[in-house]
Parts: structure tokens; C-alpha cells; sequence
């Protein structure tokens, strides 16, 4: 489903604090659009609400990024690689992907002279540990299906790793650079065998874990000892869970917050329409799916499922629900990917009606 972000325009003392935002939050929304500013000016604080809270950042011991937790681990820790538009990829922690003549086996270069915020050096040993922690069965990380090519990661150098894959894997170079799961994200290795990391995480992004109230906000500050000189611009990022829609919109239009995340349409043509804000929106690559419990009755008859998907009308309820501000479309993974046929019922109650009378 499509989502929003509503960005306040400020006076021209505070957009050293919008422009890195939109920045950073590059990393976590799949397709984000920018808007044009004036240079960046360092410093400044920036408020942040979403409706969903952090859940963890331990990637064994939590489930899901979403919300505000998928902000802040994109923003305190890095991944190896950033991936453009053209899914092509952009050095972070790694400096380079070398695939093998076969395709199974890819050798990664890493940057040097990196230290996570506690300290300890990133180096080979850091993203051996993570990954082998990732993909051992035992640790049960949630999205290890989607990891299955992978059966073992190496060090081949100080500063250089090797992935061996089953087979060659077209999504290898998506998964180092995916922003929408923890395996990509490289933690402190010291953090996680000191059992903090999921409370307080550590990493080399540009920001600092400062402090998390559960329910109420996150608080990360600028790492001065980033690598790259002069970022991160703001001092400080403040990631607030504001779960009722409505008190939501109220702080973002009072000012109390700067961006608000939201899917709501009244809000979104309210603030779309309103010149002190700017849209950033998102268009992620999925739909809603609606799980039907098949093994018992009347769900277990193919027919009356099949009742229920002709009766469906995607168009009516976008244009009721939603003021139409979401894309109609009949491939389960939106329109980021092309699929052929999809088996798409289109709604004909006539044949609803015939398929309940069976």
C-alpha cells in the first residue's frame, strides 16, 4: 500500500535539519521522491512520528523493521552496499562485489579504517560473524527462507569476505543492499555478545542510539567520527510513535513534529494541498493480502473462495476507502514488477452469486 510523507517547509534556518532527512530516509523508502532545497546547513534537530513502534534491533531476536525501528536501524547502522535505480551498486561498507566465473561463489572488498560507535574496528571478522549468525539455522532469523542460496560465508582477508551460493542467484547483490531487513545491516559484534544490541543498537551509521521509550519516541544523535567529513548535517533525530492518525496530523500541521508518515487520505489531500508542506511519496513494491483459513467450512470449497474474489471491487473500495490517492492493480507485487498473467478475478457479481449457489 502506498504511504506518504509529510515534510514541513521551513524557514531557511531550519533546512539544515530537512534536507539530510530526506537523505537518510532514502534508505528505508523503496522509490522516495525529493524535493529541491537550498544547500544543507549543519546542525538542528529534526521530529520524525510514524504510528508503528520500534519492536527491536537485534536481528535475532526481533521480527519486523517496521515504523520508526526500521528508521532508526538504517540510520545507526550500514549495509555493505546501496543499491541505484538501475540496481547497480553503491559502495557503503563494502567497496566492491567480484562474482566468480560460475556465479556461486562473490568476493567482497571492504572499506578500511571503519570503527563501529563502540569502538571496535569493522573489519572481515564483523560481517563473517554477522552473516554466519544469520544463516545458522539454530538462530531461527525470521527471513532466512529468503537467504536459502546462501550456505556459508568466509574470510578470505582482513578486509575481505567471500559468499558461496548453492547456485548462482540473481537477488544476491539485492539482499547485501537491501534497507527492509536485518541480515544487510551490519551490527557491532561487540554489542551483540554483550546481549545490547537489540535495546541499544550499534553500528557505523551516521547516527548514534542515544535512547529508545518504548511507545513514545527514539532519540539519535550525530556521529562525530563518521567517515564522511562534515555528515551527517543534523545533531540530532527524533523518532516518535504517535499511534492515533488523527493526533498525528494534528502535531505535523501545529509544527510539534516535522514529518509525518501517514496513509491516511484525508490527510493527504489536506496536506498535499497545503503550501507549508511537501509530499514524499511512496510507492512500495507489494500488496495487501488477505489470508483465508482453507481447512475449514465454507472456506475450504474452492467455490466460495472463488465467490468472494469475484465480489471483490478493488476500484470501489480505492475510491471509497481512499480517496483513490492508491494505485488499483492486479499483480501481487504492485507495479514495481512486471508479471504476466495473474489470474486476476475481475469483480462480476453475477458469477459470485452462481458459485454460493452451488
Amino acid at each position: 500500500m502506498n504511504s506518504s510523507f509529510f515534510q514541513r517547509m521551513c524557514p531557511q534556518s531550519f533546512l539544515r535539519g530537512c534536507i539530510v532527512l530526506c537523505a537518510v530516509l532514502a534508505f528505508t523508502v523503496s522509490g522516495a521522491t525529493q524535493t529541491a532545497y537550498a544547500a544543507p546547513k549543519q546542525g538542528g534537530s529534526l521530529q520524525v512520528a510514524d504510528e508503528i513502534d520500534a519492536t527491536g534491533f537485534d536481528a535475532i531476536k526481533t521480527r519486523t523493521m517496521a515504523g520508526i525501528g526500521g528508521m532508526a536501524a538504517n540510520l545507526v547502522m550500514e549495509r555493505l552496499f546501496e543499491m541505484d535505480k538501475d540496481s547497480q551498486l553503491i559502495p557503503v561498507l563494502g567497496l566492491s562485489a567480484t562474482p566468480s566465473a560460475d556465479g556461486k561463489t562473490w568476493t567482497i572488498r571492504l572499506r578500511e579504517g571503519v570503527s563501529f560507535h563502540d569502538g571496535t574496528p569493522f573489519n572481515a571478522d564483523a560481517v563473517v560473524r554477522h552473516w554466519q549468525r544469520i544463516l545458522n539455522p539454530e538462530n531461527r532469523y525470521s527471513a532466512l527462507i529468503l537467504l536459502r542460496p546462501i550456505t556459508s560465508v568466509e574470510k578470505t582477508g582482513d578486509y575481505e569476505v567471500r559468499f558461496h551460493l548453492a547456485h548462482p542467484w540473481l537477488s544476491f547483490t539485492a539482499s547485501l543492499a537491501s534497507p527492509h531487513g536485518f541480515a544487510a545491516l551490519i551490527p557491532s559484534p561487540k554489542a551483540v555478545v554483550d546481549d545490547v544490541q537489540n535495546r541499544a543498537p550499534v553500528g557505523t551509521g551516521p547516527f548514534v542510539f542515544k535512547e529508545w521509550k518504548s511507545g513514545d519516541r527514539i532519540i539519535l544523535t550525530r556521529n562525530p567520527h563518521y567517515r564522511q567529513a562534515g555528515k551527517p548535517y543534523l545533531d540530532e533525530i527524533v523518532l516518535r510513535t504517535i499511534l492515533d492518525h488523527e493526533t498525528r496530523y494534528a502535531a505535523a500541521v501545529s509544527g510539534q513534529v516535522d514529518v509525518m508518515i501517514t496513509d491516511r487520505p484525508n490527510h493527504v489531500k489536506s496536506l498535499s494541498e497545503n503550501p507549508k508542506f511537501a509530499a514524499i511519496l511512496r510507492e512500495p513494491a507489494g500488496a495487501y493480502i488477505l489470508a483465508l483459513n482453507t481447512s475449514k467450512p465454507p472456506l475450504n470449497d474452492v467455490r466460495v473462495r472463488r465467490a468472494f474474489a469475484y465480489a471483490w471491487d478493488q476500484e470501489k473500495y480505492l475510491k471509497t476507502s481512499y480517496k483513490n490517492i492508491m494505485k488499483y492493480t492486479e499483480n501481487w507485487y504492485g507495479d514495481a514488477l512486471s508479471c504476466d498473467e495473474t489470474g486476476y478475478l475481475h469483480p462480476d457479481l453475477e458469477k459470485a452469486k452462481a458459485l454460493i449457489a452451488e
